[in-house]
This record gives structure tokens, C-alpha cells and sequence, in this order.
């Protein structure tokens, strides 16, 4: 994945919409207040790290369909 592929307003596991308040011009974002597992974390490429939010239901283990390839 490269910098120009990477839409801060997909989940950057499942490319499901993440629902990030802060692509969406908003000072803040769910995540801010969320508990996301490190072992979640640590599957977001690093390219995409503090560029992408990963969805809820990746944020929780259950992405709802898996649109790209891993």
C-alpha cells in the first residue's frame, strides 16, 4: 500500500468506512475513546499508522466483510 492509496476514512484491515470523526473534519474521533487491542493494532500496515482509523468492528476482532486481499 502506498501513501497516496491510504483514504483516512477507511479501515486500513478490512476497507470497510471507519467512521473517523477527524476525515470527516471533526476535532475528534470515536477512537479517541476507545480500547483497541494492541494485537489489532499491530495488523495495521505502517504506512497506515496515525493516518487511518481501523473500523469498529476490526476495533472489536469482528470486521463485518473484508474487502481487500491480506
Amino acid at each position: 500500500m502506498s501513501d497516496s492509496a491510504i483514504d483516512p476514512r477507511r479501515c486500513p484491515l478490512c476497507g470497510n468506512g471507519n467512521a473517523c470523526g477527524m476525515a470527516e473534519g471533526a476535532s475528534t474521533c470515536w477512537c479517541f475513546h476507545a480500547h483497541i487491542p494492541a494485537e489489532v493494532l499491530e495488523q495495521v500496515p505502517a504506512e497506515a499508522r496515525d493516518r487511518a482509523c481501523v473500523c469498529q468492528g476490526c476495533a472489536a476482532g469482528q470486521p463485518l466483510a473484508t474487502i481487500k486481499a491480506r
